[in-house]
């Protein structure tokens, strides 16, 4: 935790600012950085599970095409080809419409 003090030190010697005590926590780089609704490591980016879950249901439950179209683009910016797949396959489902639409 000495960090975290160094942290806050400076943070209130150089810049004037003071961090929140319940709202600091201090994690390795290889945890990843929670932003967005991705979470980002160094070197990738995977979707939230939680955006995933959320994402899978609304294709399920309002399979519009432009809500899939939407997803599809959220989906290029990260490592998501399975979740891709997976989302193509709950739209297609949901719609009752064959691989030929894709």
């Amino acid at each position: 935790m000495a960090e975290g003090v160094l942290i806050g030190e400076f943070l209130q010697k150089e810049l004037r600012l003071s961090l929140h005590p319940q709202k600091v926590s201090i994690r390795t780089w290889s945890s990843g950085v929670d932003f967005l609704g991705w979470v980002c490591f160094p070197d990738h980016r995977v979707l939230r599970t939680t955006t995933k879950r959320r994402m899978l249901k609304r294709l399920a439950g309002h399979p519009a095409e432009s809500v899939f179209n939407s997803y599809l683009g959220l989906l290029v910016h990260g490592n998501a080809a399975k979740v891709r797949r997976e989302a193509e396959r709950v739209y297609l489902l949901a719609t009752d419409a064959g691989p030929s639409i894709l």
